[in-house]
């Protein structure tokens, strides 16, 4: 059976343009078959390349080979491609293209000299020995030359090669099953004589190989979902363990700090018990100190240390000359809570890293208010020790056990974060990589893990692959079965064109007749399986139907019985502020005038720092009779009922503003009043909303500049539009949604005098009407609220 007509001298141009289609034709395939690969690998489970190859020798000879060495090592050179070893990356698609030309020119002798080749669409059960032939047998040459090269230079571990190897195989296996004969089909001639057959084959070997790429790529998502959560999922928790342990730690540090707070004067050796227990319960701590500020000099130096053995060098070190240290010790003092430190070289240890953790210590227990005062008080820092081989060895070598790489980042600069721990990663392709953050004492700290390509293949199950493979066989033996019944179907009608003309005849009608009853049996079927899938389909949404009725009907009774028991908590809530606020003024009272009867007879007698205590202690008399008189006014307004009736707001506005009328003489204040409707509600309320917005824009201002306020009203459907505006500091759109909240205050109280209730008030009384209320800024043109009333019912039908 092999073709015995020659084939026929072509130019050289006609020799160089079919290299440059064979070379095209290659390198395209190639670039999708690379498209299929399972990554991280070398392999593909099809490679179409090597069918095409194959078919083009079957055709055009060996003369076409070279073509086929220029397409693979153009596919090789770039993807394989390292810089850092040229030499390498240059000589292995060399020998891969060497394999696959040597592979498709084995294939083509092997076909001619043992079956032959003419027209694969007559030659029947030949079909099967030249697709194994030039397939299974000829493929394992490149198997063997491409992968075994790649073992050599180190691209392939040992462990996972023969996988490569047998992968490999596979691919270009399946790629000679499925594009060698499509190849072939269609360089049948004349074209119009094999047209049907050659769409007969090709059509559902199309489509087959088409749908088996789409479940590939489909699996393969799904499967590279599930290694990447899988991988976020144990890097968050060695993260969250770490970050655990942290602050464990730091919360045994505030244990030492209240250990000097409580007591005026601690021996060595109470210190060394102390701290020695306590760095029992800090996972990763080296050691706890203790350094203290010498007044007048500048110094902080490290006075009592524990574990002390080991740790002698660092008794007596100037802590505040290193510069790094000192930053940390300022931004725990003026803060008034722990700070850590950058990396820095550890005294005892000046080849190993560490961070410290600063906590401040004030004199007489107590944390002053002001910034001022916090750094005139603080006394010294109690300081946790950290030695980050140490702090991060339980956590590396989890990670490793994982089979993941992990560094630890300082991201105090978020342009340049600093590397604490851990080598520096590669870029290798195919790795996944992944960022835990989380905040260590004040500090932007986050941890970096990556899961390696190598580690990466070997957590990809061989659902994947086999989804693949077994589909693209399946493609392949449709397509053989295609073609041995197209070649049958040649061979019949040879015998059927010496019939008589009636036999065709009735053959023909015959054949009509079988095709139409295949389709009405087969649009009977379908007809049939889309009214079952209907019935199913109307059956389980009557189940969820009354799935959802039982579930709605359970809700309803929850969310009844939860209102109920709301309702009752909130009327404990207000009755026990109520009772609280009153009992709390007496004592304060009482507290307020021994304050000022020791500030009139014992003036004199104390000195400057007595009276400047006693001081506080009025200050904070004050402070608290003015929260016992806003929560009594909020609790008023959540106790009270509404006593509505028709309220002009123009009087509402007017006993407000008289109310107000010394801060608004002070402040040179003037307030813009425009038409305003009357309304009904509950007046006493309503002139406690307008105090409170009109004093807010008087407290929050500039110095120096006049209070303005516009008060103004509009009819928007069924309820009326109020505004308050003024010309003060504004307020930051960040913080509009949490100023209604109970004590959210945006400032301090050495800024803006308040507790924080005034805008909460408002928000009840608003909410008691039915109504609502919010507020905007424009930074620095000032604030302006707005809330909304319920227009009378016979305003709204008017309107």
């Amino acid at each position: 059976m092999i073709a015995a007509t020659p084939r026929k001298a072509l130019s050289l141009e006609a020799t160089l343009a079919l290299l440059f289609v064979v070379a095209l034709g290659y390198y395209a395939s190639g670039r999708l078959g690379l498209l299929l690969a399972i990554p991280p690998g070398y392999a593909t489970a099809v490679w179409p390349a090597s069918g095409i190859a194959l078919a083009s020798i079957l055709l055009g000879g060996p003369r076409l080979a070279p073509g086929i060495f220029a397409g693979s090592f153009l596919v090789n050179i770039g993807t394989g491609f390292d810089t850092a070893a040229p030499a390498v990356s240059s000589l292995l698609p060399v020998l891969i293209a060497g394999g696959a030309t040597l592979q498709a020119l084995l294939g083509a002798w092997l076909v001619r000299s043992f079956v032959g080749y003419t027209n694969l669409l007559t030659q029947e059960l030949d079909v099967i020995r030249i697709l194994t032939l030039g397939g299974p047998l000829a493929c394992t040459l490149n198997a063997s030359v491409s992968v075994g090269s790649l073992w050599v230079a180190g691209k392939v571990p040992a462990e996972v090669a023969w996988i490569n190897w047998f992968t490999w195989w596979v691919g270009d296996c399946i790629g000679v099953f499925v594009f060698t004969p499509l190849v072939l089909v269609w360089a049948l001639r004349p074209s119009r004589t094999w047209l049907q057959r050659q769409l007969f084959v090709t059509l559902p070997l199309v489509l087959l190989y088409a749908m088996v790429v789409a479940v590939f790529l489909f699996v393969s998502q799904r499967e590279q979902a599930r290694i990447d959560s899988e991988f976020r999922a144990a890097s968050a928790d060695l993260g969250a363990v770490l970050e655990k342990d942290l602050d464990a730690s730091l919360a045994a540090l505030g244990a030492l700090e209240g250990f000097f707070a409580a007591s005026e004067n601690i021996e060595p050796y109470e210190f060394q018990i102390f701290a020695a227990r306590l760095l029992r319960a800090m996972p990763g701590a080296d050691g706890l100190s203790w350094d203290e500020i010498a007044v007048g000099t500048g110094r902080v130096t490290v006075k009592q240390i524990v574990p002390l053995e080991g740790n002698e060098p660092v008794m007596g070190f100037d802590v505040a000359a290193d510069p790094v240290r000192r930053a940390a010790m300022e931004q725990a003092r003026d803060s008034g809570r722990v700070a850590a430190s950058g990396s820095v070289a550890l005294v005892q240890a000046p080849d190993q890293q560490g961070v410290l953790a600063f906590m401040p210590v004030y004199r007489h227990g107590v944390q002053p208010a002001s910034l001022e005062a916090r750094r005139r008080y603080v006394q010294g820092y109690a300081v946790a020790i950290f030695r980050l081989e140490r702090l991060l060895a339980a956590t590396a070598r989890e990670a490793r056990a994982l089979g993941l790489e992990m560094q630890l980042y300082d991201d105090a600069d978020p342009g340049h974060p600093q590397r604490l721990y851990g080598e520096a990663p590669g870029l290798a392709a195919g790795s996944l990589s992944h960022d835990y953050r989380f905040t260590f004492a004040g500090r932007a700290w986050h941890l970096a893990f990556r899961l390696p390509a190598a580690t990466l293949l070997a957590h990809r199950s061989w659902a994947t692959w086999l989804v693949l493979a077994g589909g693209l066989l399946l493609a392949s033996l449709v397509g053989l079965l295609l073609l041995l019944s197209v070649g049958r179907e040649a061979r019949v009608e040879a015998l059927v064109a010496a019939r008589t003309a009636e036999l065709r005849r009735l053959n023909t009608d015959l054949t009509e007749e079988a095709a139409r009853r295949r389709r009405l049996e087969s649009e009977a079927e379908r007809r049939a399986g889309e009214l079952a899938e209907s019935n199913a389909e109307l059956q389980r949404r009557a189940e969820v139907n009354r799935q959802l009725l039982g579930s709605l009907r359970h809700s309803e009774s929850e969310l009844r019985r939860t209102a109920s028991q709301l309702a009752a908590s909130n009327r404990e809530l207000e009755q026990f502020a109520y009772v609280a606020s009153h009992d709390l003024k007496a004592p304060l009272r009482s507290i307020g005038s021994f304050a000022q009867l020791l500030e009139r007879r014992y003036a004199a007698a104390l000195g400057g720092e007595s009276l400047e205590f006693l001081k506080f202690i009025q200050d904070g008399i004050h402070q608290m009779q003015t929260l016992i008189d806003d929560l009594l006014q909020l609790s008023r307004v959540d106790a009270r009922r509404l006593e509505p009736g028709p309220v002009s707001m123009q009087q509402v506005v007017d006993r407000a503003c008289r109310q107000l009328t010394a801060d608004l003489d002070v402040h040179h204040a003037k307030v813009h009043v425009g038409a305003l409707p009357e309304i009904t509600a509950d007046a006493n309320m309503l002139v406690q909303l307008i105090q409170n917005l009109v004093g807010n824009a008087l407290k929050f201002q500039k110095p120096g500049n006049p209070p303005r306020i516009w008060i103004e009203a509009a009819a928007e459907g069924d309820h009326w539009h109020f505004s308050v505006r003024d010309n003060g500091i504004g307020i930051d759109p960040s913080h509009l949604a949490h100023i209604f909240l109970v004590f959210k205050r945006l400032h301090t109280s050495d800024q803006f005098p308040g507790n924080g209730i005034g805008l909460a008030i408002c928000k009840k009384v608003v909410n008691l009407h039915g109504g609502e209320i919010w507020a905007e800024s424009a930074g620095v043109g000032g604030a302006c609220f707005h809330f909304t009333l319920p227009r009378p019912a016979e305003e709204r039908a008017a309107a």
